[in-house]
């Protein structure tokens, strides 16, 4: 098949269209200048068949497309977040409040069991249980207040005086750390185990709703731990606090039904 050079009509008007285009493909190189997106009037020499032509012009059309989709995502320089802000802040209130009330009615239970036979064993796990849920409780608060502060509008935004309340610094206590999250949670299921085995020993007790309730507990916690072991080192990267954050809600629900049993 014979090739014929490619020829312009002599009646089109060229001088308006083919500008702008120029220009439109210059701004496009003048940051990526690759071959391809270079103006046909830029190529001098050596005449162009017609399917060379139509080749570089869908390379160009490809390149301005793939431009210009690189430009509509690109996303401004992260720094705020409020939603992130409020919902850590929400979170962690949500399930101190949750820690108080199960607090409260062990202290009542606690109470309750004395006078029977049997009890002393179940008031020393009271006892543990109260560490364990403190060492947990530590541990959300110094999750939440990273993310509070990772998410500012400032690089050193301040805690709001609502989550500053809570930091254990005001109890003399260290902030929990995050790689020692997963054996809390194993370390809490135990005693968990152990507050159940007590129960047993008390020959008047004989509530299965409470057994129920804190067998699977346990089981919940286990089966958290485990999965954040997976996770090895990364449980200090910004997706796994999030993450973290969303287990206040989860354990949660287990410390309202636990404390309603």
């Amino acid at each position: 098949m014979a090739v014929f050079p490619l020829k312009r009509p002599s009646n089109i008007h060229t001088s308006s269209l083919d500008s702008n285009s120029d220009q439109t493909v210059r701004r496009g190189t003048s940051e990526s200048p690759i071959p391809e997106a270079r103006s046909l009037s830029d190529q001098s020499g050596a005449s162009t068949t017609f399917p060379e032509v139509v080749d570089r012009l869908m390379r160009r059309k490809n390149y301005l497309l793939e431009t210009l989709t690189e430009e509509a995502n690109q996303t401004p320089a992260f720094r705020a977040d409020n939603r992130l802000q409020d919902e850590c802040v929400r979170h962690f209130l949500s399930f101190q409040k949750k820690i108080d009330n199960l607090e409260h009615r062990i202290h009542e239970f606690t109470r309750a069991v004395r006078p029977l036979g049997s009890s002393s064993g179940l008031i020393f796990s009271t006892i543990r249980l109260r560490g364990h849920m403190t060492d947990i409780q530590d541990v959300f608060f110094a999750n939440a207040a990273s993310i509070y502060v990772a998410f500012g509008e400032k690089p050193r935004s301040e805690l709001p005086q609502l989550l500053r309340v809570h930091s254990p610094a005001n109890s003399g206590r260290q902030a929990g750390s995050m790689k020692d999250f997963p054996d809390l949670l194993e370390g809490f299921a135990s005693e968990l185990r152990e507050f159940l085995a007590s129960l047993r020993d008390i020959p008047e007790f004989s509530d299965k709703g409470l057994t129920d309730s804190l067998d699977a507990f346990a089981t919940w916690l286990d089966y958290r731990a485990n999965g954040l072991q997976d996770f090895g080192t990364k449980l200090t990267t910004p997706a796994l606090k999030r993450y973290t954050n969303g287990l206040m809600l989860e354990m949660g629900k287990y410390l309202d039904q636990t404390g309603d049993a």
